[in-house]
């Protein structure tokens, strides 16, 4: 007899196993009808996240689900605060888990202990899920309330710089308000404003606010941070300035970690740059570039405005010139006093150590009619050797700036005035008599760097002016000596007929007398 063993029946199977494709398919379909963010969510995806509930729903019944459930959580909250989710989305979803388990199961399936362990587990995750949902939106809205209250403290800031700029044209005051709120708003070690100097080499320091309160005066643009932010037109940011090899560490303090420059532009041309360094653990973003930005461009309106009012004062002020020194010039007609005229009131108004004046005479040279050297008098010189500069400004009609130590052919000129020093800068205008020169007109000083275009152009109008008065003045020497030669002839016709008259006289007495005798 053969003995036969019997088997124990298999456990039955998990209906949440048993319907698990129908339950994912039901509840996919029902997400998707609730609209919202999951309605841009592709199905794939959102498939592959229902299954991860699925997978803590179904195993609640045998064993702690905890786990599995925990790394669906975190990705609900991953995906609500990079908002691809809404709180409200994700709990309309997780309830529509039981209407499925109310669609799907059979009547004498829908409330056996697994079902309503996994029913539990829906309702588990989903006050988990609220609790971390109210940290999250709590933090969230902690986050809106500092970005708006930082927003608001920029927009107030702007406000302020924007008040400054249309309420003052003193330029001084209005950068210093830029810096200031730029330093105060971005929390920034040092804010810095510089403008590129006229040799176009270095970024001169205009106005400074922060915690360094002895920044470099001028920084090459040539090996620094602030000079490439210069040359390209852009933003530069650096936020390790030990390793960065851009620029020469000479111009790093040991407490400038990180730094940010932004371009000043006027009229599409970069004129300087705004900075600000960051000590410790403070980095710069592309966001504080763009505010930056907002302040560079304040600061460019405020001094292309100071420039246009300054430009303004200059031309009112050369025409009250103009018009004093025509009417100085031309209050007299001696020559000499003209010179002086000229002399005197050229150097109320540029720095005039010496002044020469030369006019061409009739030989084809030129005579150095007046010469002043630090206060003193020299004599006048016919046919006085000038530098070719000097005959340059005669030829082509226009003012020269000569830079000395710039120009090394100065030792071979022909010096006047004091020998014992030397010039460093000097103009030369021409005297102009219509389209010809009658000479030339030379403002000296013993300084470097002591003239610029304006005080050239400036010059030239002098002379033009000068010009007039001296040629009105040599016209009047000219008649006056015509009026004393007509003077002498005639006094000397009146003579000689005079003479003519008593000897024609005597001579017809004297022949009456010889008749009678």
């Amino acid at each position: 007899m053969t003995a036969v063993t019997q088997r124990d029946p298999p456990p039955p199977q998990n209906p949440l196993t048993t319907y698990r494709d129908a339950i994912a398919l039901d509840w996919l379909q029902r997400v998707q009808l609730l609209g919202g963010d999951f309605e841009a969510t592709e199905p794939g995806r959102l498939l592959m996240r229902l299954n991860q509930a699925l997978d803590a729903i179904e195993h609640a019944y045998a064993l702690p689900a905890d786990d599995l459930a925990e790394r669906f959580l975190q990705g609900l909250e991953l995906a609500i605060e990079q908002n691809r989710l809404s709180v409200a989305d994700v709990v309309h979803g997780l309830l529509a888990c039981i209407d499925t388990f109310d669609a799907i199961f059979p009547n004498d399936v829908r409330y056996t202990p697994e079902v309503i362990a996994g029913e539990r587990q829906v309702r588990w995750m989903l006050g988990r899920f609220a609790a971390s949902a109210v940290d999250i939106v709590t933090e969230r809205g902690k986050i809106e309330v500092e970005r708006q209250r930082e927003s608001r403290s920029r927009v107030l800031a702007l406000q302020r710089v924007g008040s400054a700029v249309a309420g003052s044209l003193d330029l001084t005051d209005t950068l210093s308000t830029v810096v200031r709120e730029a330093a105060g708003l971005m929390n920034g070690a040092t804010v810095r404003l510089r403008l590129a100097d006229q040799s176009g080499e270095h970024l001169k320091l205009i106005a400074a606010a922060g915690q360094d309160a002895q920044p470099p005066e001028s920084v090459p643009i040539e090996s620094t941070l602030a000079g490439l932010c210069y040359r390209s037109g852009r933003p530069v940011i650096s936020n390790d300035l030990t390793t960065d090899p851009r620029h020469d560490p000479t111009y790093v303090t040991t407490t400038m970690q990180s730094l940010l420059s932004v371009p000043l532009k006027s009229r599409g041309q970069p004129i300087g740059v705004l900075s600000i360094t960051g000590s410790g653990d403070t980095t710069f973003q592309d966001a504080d570039a763009e505010l930056m930005t907002l302040f560079a461009d304040h600061a460019a309106v405020a001094i292309e405005n100071s420039r246009l009012f300054q430009q303004t004062q200059d031309q009112l002020t050369e025409v009250e010139i103009v018009n004093r020194v025509s009417s100085v010039v031309s209050a007299t007609l001696d020559v000499a006093e003209i010179y002086r005229a000229m002399h005197a009131e050229i150097a109320r108004i540029m720095e005039a150590d010496a002044f020469l004046l030369f006019l061409c005479n009739d030989d084809d040279g030129v005579d150095l009619e007046y010469i002043v050297d630090q206060g003193q008098r020299f004599a006048q010189r016919h046919d006085a050797p000038i530098p070719q500069v000097y005959v340059d400004a005669m030829d082509e009609h226009r003012p020269y700036i000569v830079d000395v130590a710039a120009m090394e052919e100065f030792s071979a000129w022909q010096r006047y005035g004091d020998m014992s020093r030397t010039v460093q800068s000097l103009i030369v205008a021409p005297l102009m008599r219509g389209n010809e020169a009658m000479g030339v007109l030379s403002v000296q000083s013993y300084a470097h760097d002591a003239y610029r275009q304006r005080d050239a152009d400036l010059l030239a109008t002098l002379a033009n002016v000068a010009s007039v008065a001296i040629e009105n003045a040599r016209l009047y020497e000219q008649a006056q000596r015509l009026a004393i030669a007509e003077e002498r002839n005639r006094l000397a016709r009146e003579i000689h007929d005079t003479i003519a008259q008593g000897l024609v006289g005597i001579i017809l007495q004297l022949e009456a007398g010889l008749a009678m005798v």
